[in-house]
């Protein structure tokens, strides 16, 4: 289980998914890209279901960019004509699209990078401190994932052995399969919500003053993703002022290592990369 401090990881997913908007540089957009996928590997779960997500959002914002945009000079495709979309595609709207697919993806893996490391209860009793009814809930609601799933993994099996498997035949049969286990899966879900409710009122919650978790202290790694995240805060503010330079695709592209562009994708990727083995560590 992560024990990794909340604000901190807050701090350094805020300051990558600043940065990534407050540009359109396709190296500083790698370099941020690149950071997201070593915090998620760092946080040691399972990544091949996130990496797709993004993966599939990212390739469907590429594959989009040149049939909406209208610019660009060096033309690559002509399709035939098309009412509505842009069937010129050009090398500038490819790279455009391609950049924002690369912050999509980034963004996408920052945010379950952040919420695969953060330690789930010092989160929540972060979010407590203006929400706290609905952060019991979603602690509540949170912890009985698991339980869900292998419930529904038990009903799976006992579907299985009575000759009906939701998991062989055509889409169309695994489909229905499924939809006749969804009713007993909600209402287990229902039973155990009012065992919860239950033990809950039994143990005597929302009567006097609530108890909270001993105050835990920042580690050293925590001081840095703390810092590191202040940093990419402040070069976000400095993109967003102007002091980097604005990178335009059209007509024509800019040279990739123009200003200090360069710099900030190098520095960027270095130090996340370096921290996110710290917290691997």
């Amino acid at each position: 289980m992560s024990t990794h401090a909340p604000g901190p990881l807050l701090f350094l997913g805020a300051g990558l998914c600043a940065l990534a908007f407050s540009t359109t540089h396709p190296l500083i957009m790698i370099a941020v890209l690149a950071v997201a996928v070593a915090l998620l590997l760092a946080s040691k779960t399972p990544a091949r279901g996130v990496l797709m997500i993004a993966g599939i959002l990212g390739a469907g914002v590429a594959l989009l960019n040149p049939f909406v945009q209208a610019s660009g000079d060096l033309i690559v495709l002509q399709l035939p004509h098309v009412p509505i979309f842009d069937t010129q595609v050009t090398l500038e709207e490819i790279v455009a699209g391609l950049t924002l697919g690369t912050r999509a993806a980034a963004v996408t893996i920052v945010v379950m990078a952040v919420l695969a490391l953060a330690d789930p209860d010092r989160l929540l009793q972060l979010a407590s401190r203006l929400a706290p009814r609905s952060a019991i809930a979603a602690s509540v609601a949170a912890r009985m994932v698991p339980t869900l799933r292998r419930d529904a993994m038990a009903l799976v099996e006992t579907s299985r052995l009575r000759g009906r498997s939701p998991l062989v035949g055509s889409w169309f049969a695994r489909g229905r399969t499924a939809s006749t286990l969804a009713l007993p899966l909600v209402g287990s879900a229902l039973e155990r919500s009012l065992d919860v409710a239950e033990a809950m009122a039994a143990r005597g919650y929302g009567v006097g003053t609530p108890t909270r978790r001993p105050r835990t202290h920042w580690r050293v790694v925590d001081a840095l993703t703390m810092g590191v995240g202040v940093a990419l805060c402040l070069v976000a503010g400095a993109s967003i002022a102007g002091w980097l330079g604005r990178y335009r695709f059209y007509p024509t592209m800019d040279t990739l290592t123009g200003g200090w562009s360069l710099v900030v994708a190098i520095g960027t990727s270095v130090v996340g990369l370096v921290l996110a083995g710290r917290i691997r560590r």
